[in-house]
């Protein structure tokens, strides 16, 4: 499940807690993509940040069961999980 997530997985008494996958490779997939998007009804609150290899960068937040994207996938160019595709900005960003 971890790999698929690009994260590693730990578990904390009654809680999972995600992080960096500081040992492997991660690769962003449609499979974390979803991953993410379909854990949303189960997490109470938190973030999850991801920066891309070209720089760039988007976080999902999670509320009450809900899950909301800042910025735009480097992956897909969504701008919501599995919302509308958006350009991509030129690769010279600052």
């Amino acid at each position: 499940m971890a790999e698929w997530a690009g994260a590693s997985v730990i578990r904390d008494g009654d809680w999972i807690e995600f992080g960096y996958d500081d040992g492997g490779d991660p690769k962003w997939s449609d499979q974390a993509t979803a991953f993410y998007v379909a854990i949303a009804p189960f997490v109470r609150s938190g973030i999850v940040q991801i920066e891309g290899e070209d720089g760039f960068g988007w976080s999902y937040t999670y509320a009450d069961g809900q899950i909301t994207q800042q910025g735009w996938n480097g992956w897909d160019g969504s701008i919501e999980p599995f919302g509308e595709n958006v350009s991509l900005p030129p690769l010279d960003h600052p």
